[in-house]
């Protein structure tokens, strides 16, 4: 029977220092083992049997540890290391990128075995590229992994790993089994990729969020989004704007230079026709304008949020010097201020930004909708997004079943109220065009059927969500 397994969203990073045996900090991903015996377990498909990494397999991003100084004439030139790259990791250059990979190669050495294994077994490799590995553009790049993977199994050939390894700029087809595979990071503006161009999330990540996450380690695994942020303004409002004005002159630097670093996009190997296509892209225009008009609104009140709890954490202060200088209506006034503000505080976040986070939490769903019956018309049954890190399953118009796969490194969700090991190591099986999202379940090292939550349907049944929902009915 033929066989396609697909994951997503495992960002692989720098891993464990071979020299000091401790992981990177930015690393999410500890499951090496765990794939392995997920992958052994197909074995018995092999040969033929496909495996498809739907996007964010590596987060280049977090890979900031830097070359010997017997290496940095090599990878980065004889003017060595800038201040850039001392801080914020290597940058985009050929030579930069493989030491990158070996690097997580290194500190990943069962992950990498364990796709080696793979193709040695004759199986099929795909590489749906992504938001955080836009890299792997680069052919020299492709080539180094695939060298990477036979020197992990050292009776893998590194050409017929080589050919065994296929790579994918947009989205991937396989007509026998109904299947259409798109990472899903182009819905969303700020991880799109348009031309050569980084997006702009890799430079938020490089430039911010990496030493937010160094802060507080599990920033990037709290979903949805809302809870972090509304931990950052309810509790740790002062250190976090501190990091972000130290870092915004390197951001905005950064962002004023950024050119075209890498290849345009190669077409599929397998394409849809050309107005299906195009439908797919209007889909996406459609989300990035939904997703620019929400941001102006939750700008504002994130800023007003913001300066709420500014003004809550000046009011005792004030209120000590007012009634130090006998201005006791003054003094009590900004006591009773006090409490209000960290209360007017609480209820934007819970009552719009967290609103409003939710709300936006289907919005692959909904752009795999409105092109579904276009793709059925091509034999097209299952539509596999990732890039979320919240799976998913739903009917779309057409008899196409839509699946998010979710991700493979730890999660955090207030909305499930599930352990976060119910959520992660799913994929999905698709047996001779039969599609289903499973979980791996390693203590019994065999698949099971996940738990997943309506969470939509949930949304719907509270009332503070139903304004939000019709609203966005009429659009």
């Amino acid at each position: 029977m033929a066989l396609t397994l697909i994951i997503s969203d495992l960002h692989v990073a720098a891993g464990c220092d071979p020299q000091t045996g401790k992981f990177s900090p930015l690393d999410d991903f500890h499951a090496d083992s765990i794939i392995a015996r997920f992958l052994a377990h197909y074995h018995a498909d092999s040969p033929g049997a496909h495996l498809v990494l739907n996007g964010d397999t590596f987060d280049m991003t977090q890979v900031l540890e830097i070359p010997t100084p017997e290496e940095i004439p090599t990878v980065v030139g004889p003017g060595g290391l800038d201040r850039d790259r001392r801080w914020y990791g290597l940058r985009h250059s050929i030579p930069e990128v493989r030491w990158k990979l070996s690097r997580i190669a290194q500190g990943h050495t069962g992950f990498f075995a364990a796709l080696g294994e793979w193709i040695e077994h004759g199986n099929e490799l795909h590489i749906v590229i992504g938001n955080h590995d836009p890299e792997l553009r680069l052919p020299a790049a492709q080539d180094h992994l695939a060298h990477l993977l036979a020197q992990a199994r050292p009776g893998l050939d590194p050409d017929v790993a080589r050919h065994h390894l296929h790579f994918y700029d947009w989205y991937m087809l396989q007509p026998e089994q109904g299947l259409y595979i798109e990472h899903g990071g182009q819905y969303e503006p700020l991880a799109y990729m348009e031309g050569g161009r980084l997006p702009t999330c890799y430079y938020n990540n490089r430039y911010i969020f990496n030493f937010l996450e160094a802060r507080t380690p599990e920033a990037d695994n709290i979903f949805p989004f809302s809870r972090y942020l509304a931990w950052l303004l309810s509790t740790d409002t002062l250190p976090t704007l501190a990091i972000l004005l130290r870092q915004l002159p390197d951001y905005v630097r950064a962002r004023r230079m950024a050119r075209e670093e890498l290849p345009p996009p190669a077409p599929p190997p397998l394409r849809l026709p050309a107005e299906t296509e195009q439908a797919i892209c209007q889909s996406r225009d459609l989300q990035h304008r939904h997703f620019n008009r929400v941001a102006w609104r939750t700008t504002f009140f994130t800023l007003l949020a913001i300066l709420l709890n500014l003004f809550s954490y000046a009011c005792p202060l004030f209120a000590i010097v007012t009634l130090l200088t006998h201005q006791v209506a003054l003094g009590l006034l900004m006591l009773l201020a006090w409490p209000l503000a960290r209360l007017s505080s609480q209820s934007i976040i819970t009552n719009y930004l967290h609103r409003s986070f939710i709300s936006e939490s289907n919005f692959l769903q909904e752009a795999a909708t409105a092109f579904a019956p276009l793709l059925a018309a091509h034999n097209i049954r299952t539509i596999v997004l990732g890039h979320t890190h919240q799976p998913d399953v739903a009917q779309l118009p057409g008899g196409v079943r839509y699946f998010n796969t979710g991700t493979w490194v730890p999660i955090f969700s207030e909305d499930t109220r599930l352990d976060d090991r119910e959520q992660i190591y799913l994929f999905v099986e698709v047996r001779d065009g039969n599609a289903r999202l499973l979980r791996w379940r390693d203590e019994a090292k065999e698949p099971e059927t996940p738990i997943i939550i309506d969470r939509v349907r949930h949304i719907k049944l509270l009332p503070r969500y139903r304004p939000t929902l019709r609203r966005r009915g009429r659009r």
